[in-house]
């Protein structure tokens, strides 16, 4: 399990919250960082059904995005520099 100091709470969420569907760890972190870019980016989730953000919303999930984007360079959502997360 990646180290939880080096991804911001709302990817923990979305990823619990995908990990109880019953789907592998890898692919419910990459559902969590697909949705917050995606969140941040577009205003809405990458999620079925009806999933527009408000204003606050949507600056919660450009805050984690930022945060997220500053432990992480490279082509694509980005590789880990230090640890795994």
């Amino acid at each position: 399990m990646p180290n939880r100091a080096h991804m911001p709470r709302l990817y923990h969420r979305i990823h619990d919250h995908v990990k109880r569907k019953g789907v592998s760890d890898s692919v419910a972190w990459a559902i969590a960082v697909k949705a917050v870019a995606k969140g941040c980016l577009e205003g809405e989730a990458d999620f079925p059904g009806r999933n527009q953000f408000g204003a606050v919303a949507r600056a919660r999930y450009c805050a984690a995005y930022t945060q997220w984007k500053k432990s992480h360079s490279g082509s694509g959502y980005g590789k880990v520099k230090e640890g795994r997360g």
